[in-house]
């Protein structure tokens, strides 16, 4: 592996630990019981933190821009010397396609059959495209850099379906029970409900600037995920930038013992 495209690697795993120290320390998202003392009316809902979201969205971000680079720099590395003049030097990118159909095209595009029958053969075998078949995470590390920083995915919620009873263990007077379903969601209040303050009954912190109003955080943990689109998985940020990382030295290797 070339010393730049090892960098890269380095660098995109600085950010995704950084990124899990930020969720470590700064919750993106919370679920809270919201309790009114003047009118006893309960809810449960979702909090997010906007500033650590944007925060993650940037972070993921130059990770995953440092990743593609990395594949660059080391496929520039093995084809750039078969490229002739500043245009086909120019063309010399790490090849991907949206389609299997098109990738070959692609990759002769960016002169991979110019190195060896070998080298070519091992770039079609990384399948970087995002059609059934191809290896979506390896594609999805061009799909996402390719966008820009006002369209790229905004880290969300994944949140969960849970039973009447397992949120009455975290809420006693939560007035669903049993086997009924709550979807937890970034509603404005997912259940509402009238019940008293108990004596002793912790409510939480009171809600600025009003005194009646106050909120609890309810131990429900909750998923971050990229949500690229209605056809696609959510996919959980930090296993989801590992294992782009983990493909990305993959592929490297592969052409890297391919050209040799």
């Amino acid at each position: 592996m070339s010393d730049s495209a090892h960098s890269k690697i380095n660098r995109a795993s600085k950010h995704i630990r950084e990124l899990a120290d930020l969720f470590n320390e700064n919750r993106p998202f919370r679920y809270v019981l919201e309790t009114n003392t003047v009118t006893n009316q309960r809810a449960t809902m979702a909090k997010k933190n906007e500033t650590v979201i944007q925060e993650a969205r940037d972070i993921a971000g130059d990770a995953i821009h440092n990743l593609r680079a990395a594949l660059d720099h080391a496929y520039f590395d093995i084809v750039s010397p078969f490229a002739s003049g500043d245009r086909g030097v120019k063309s010399v990118q790490f090849p991907f396609s949206v389609s299997a159909d098109k990738f070959e095209a692609a990759a002769k595009i960016r002169l991979a059959h110019k190195v060896s029958p070998a080298f070519f053969v091992a770039i079609k075998s990384l399948r970087p495209y995002g059609e059934t078949g191809g290896n979506k995470t390896l594609y999805r590390i061009h799909e996402l850099d390719a966008l820009d920083k006002h369209r790229f995915p905004v880290p969300t919620a994944d949140y969960k379906t849970l039973r009447g009873a397992e949120m009455q263990s975290l809420i006693p007077h939560f007035p669903l029970g049993g086997d009924r379903t709550i979807t937890l969601s970034q509603n404005s209040r997912d259940v509402v409900w009238f019940a008293p303050v108990r004596v002793g009954e912790n409510i939480g912190h009171s809600v600025f600037p009003t005194p009646f109003m106050f909120e609890k955080d309810i131990n429900i943990p909750v998923d971050i995920i990229f949500d690229v689109g209605e056809n696609n998985a959510p996919m959980p940020i930090i296993p989801t930038l590992n294992a782009m990382v983990n493909a990305t030295k993959e592929s490297i290797r592969i052409i890297r013992e391919a050209s040799i």
